[in-house]
């Protein structure tokens, strides 16, 4: 089995409708009530034997309950030669999360940039006019190589207003190719992709018009991929809510259906028309006023009778975020403040205990970030103040094994980790590097001086000895 586990990530392990022989339900200990429901697409490496032996997160991520029962699962024995004698089974599984302060907020849908972007987006940041049109003028026929469009998109997005011209053109022709190329790629649904009819220096009513056309085409062609669906309604729910609203109703499945729609409607019901490229935070409205009619007033009603806890909390925290920064730059609608009062009401009669309020923070207040803000493990890593170093496993140092835990941290204000997931993991070496990192506690995370909630991935690594 040391070969089976020192090379989990490279495999190209076969898919299989193995038998399930045994199932073992999570233990949730006290999480009887005050929990929202989710569900995590996870895929399992199966050997030969039957008995699970690596779990990675294909779609969100697991807690540790989860993993401790998928651990447990067992699958028919079979003979499998080749080169590869394993199975990949692929499961969606439904997992629990406590509401806290913390996970209320998260509800809203984010972009948080993958590991492998950040050179890209830091070198686009970097760039001067001079550099950037050499890198336009010599891309390559692949985005993955060098992520180059990328850097490319926050170059334009951060200085582009310098060049208007020729940072709208370019911009257009890069989201374009990228739609048409590679719709999955995670930056298409970053605020760097969206393109304003009006509203900011760098709007383009045309190309607005044209990369919408290309979104829906490639949804045609992948209808059911959660990345395709999430760049097309970041997109379109700023472009054609009425679309957006289309696209997330038709898709039942869609793991993040709810957390989308909540924002739809907070975006849709203000009226929001236009974002900063950079940042993703709010520049205009369509009315000055909150109308008691029209396609706004549509979505602020389906807002106020949806029942879908999942879809309320997202709505009130985007719609928070939304005010305090409309609020910033004196752009908030008239009638926002009965709003926010039917949508509190509403949302404390289906979980009275909610910490969120979207009346907007007082002028001279730090803004709240549109989204939990997340930070790449070295900064979390130069933050951290107590590290519990994680033992290596007895039965794993007497087979020689090696392999890698990741999770995903919600670290809290106070710096101490509030909810600790899995991204990837070798069982044999789950509950050690669990037990460890849990005990981890950071200087808290400064949001305009103030200590915030943020989400950092953390990965222990075990080598052999």
């Amino acid at each position: 089995m040391l070969v089976a586990l020192s090379c989990i990530g490279a495999w190209a392990a076969e898919k299989s409708e193995a038998v399930l022989q045994t199932k073992v339900e999570p233990d949730w200990g006290t999480l009887t009530s005050g929990y929202l429901v989710e569900q995590a697409g996870v895929e399992l490496i199966v050997p030969p034997s039957g008995e699970p032996v690596s779990l990675v997160a294909t779609t969100g991520s697991v807690p540790a309950p989860v993993v401790r029962a998928l651990a447990q699962w067992r699958f028919s024995e079979y003979q499998k030669g080749g080169r590869n004698p394993a199975y990949l089974i692929s499961l969606k599984v439904p997992v629990r999360r406590k509401l806290d302060p913390e996970l209320e907020q998260s509800q809203s849908p984010t972009w948080h940039p993958p590991a492998e972007l950040d050179d890209a987006i830091k070198l686009g940041g970097n760039l001067d006019a001079g550099k950037a049109a050499q890198i336009l003028s010599n891309l390559p026929t692949g985005e993955a190589f060098g992520n180059f469009r990328t850097s490319l998109l926050v170059y334009y997005a951060k200085k582009g207003a310098k060049e208007p011209e020729n940072a709208r053109k370019a911009r257009r022709e890069l989201i374009i190719w990228l739609i048409r190329t590679f719709p999955q790629d995670s930056i298409l649904a970053s605020p760097y992709a969206i393109v304003n009819a009006s509203g900011e220096p760098l709007a383009d009513s045309e190309g607005a018009t044209l990369v919408k056309k290309e979104w829906l085409a490639a949804l045609k062609q992948y209808p059911k991929d959660e990345a395709v669906v999430e760049g097309a309604v970041s997109f379109l729910r700023v472009a054609d809510p009425s679309a957006a609203l289309r696209i997330a109703a038709d898709r039942t499945d869609w793991s993040a259906r709810s957390n989308w729609l909540g924002s739809l409607y907070a975006f849709a019901g203000l009226g929001v028309n236009a974002l900063a490229p950079d940042s993703g935070e709010p520049l205009a409205t369509e009315s000055p006023t909150l109308s008691p009619g029209g396609l706004a007033a549509s979505f602020r009603s389906a807002m106020l009778e949806s029942t879908d806890l999942k879809l309320i909390l997202s709505g009130v925290a985007t719609t928070a975020a939304l005010a305090n920064n409309l609020a910033a730059r004196s752009a908030l609608p008239e009638g926002y403040t009965e709003y926010c009062n039917a949508l509190m009401k509403h949302t404390r009669e289906l979980y009275p205990h909610t910490s969120l309020d979207c009346a907007p923070s007082l002028p001279g207040t730090a803004p709240i970030p549109v989204r939990t803000p997340r930070i790449g493990g070295d900064v979390a890593e130069a933050g951290l103040v107590k590290r519990v170093q994680p033992v290596y496993p007895k039965e794993a140092k007497r087979r020689h094994l090696q392999g890698t835990v990741e999770f995903i941290a919600l670290i809290g204000a106070d710096g101490r980790i509030h909810q600790l997931d899995v991204v990837r993991a070798p069982f044999v070496f789950f509950e050690e590097s669990y037990n460890a990192v849990l005990q981890w506690e950071y200087r808290p995370f400064l949001w305009h001086g103030k200590p915030v909630p943020v989400i950092t991935a953390i990965r222990v690594t075990y080598t052999r000895e």
